[in-house]
């Protein structure tokens, strides 16, 4: 498990790496900002570094989930080359639900 932290100790990501014995994926499990750092690109530094680390350890493949109702994030995924692979109803809270994301690294 790796940790990211900002400067100011407010914008953090999480990611955990799983092996299946046959392709080495990564899997983002949080990405967030807090709402005053918002807007000044915390985002796309968070994830640039998490895959970054990804590829460097060897992983062929990135997964994480995002709200359906965030443009934001989606978009942020969206420009680093993630596809949307199905809507997971309910995901979240009854109505609310996610979108699967997945980015497959070039070998």
């Amino acid at each position: 498990v790796h940790w990211r932290l900002s400067t100011d100790g407010r914008a953090m990501a999480c990611w955990l790496a799983v092996s299946n014995g046959r392709a080495r994926w990564a899997r983002l499990y949080s990405l967030a900002v807090h709402p005053d750092a918002r807007g000044r690109g915390w985002g796309k530094k968070l994830l640039e570094s998490v895959l970054r680390d990804a590829r460097q350890a060897g992983f062929t493949v990135c997964r994480a989930e995002v709200r359906q109702t965030n443009r934001v994030a989606r978009t942020l995924y969206a420009r680093h080359g993630f596809t949307e692979g199905g809507t997971l109803r309910d995901y979240y809270a009854p109505g609310r639900h996610g979108v699967r994301l997945v980015l497959r690294f070039p070998l």
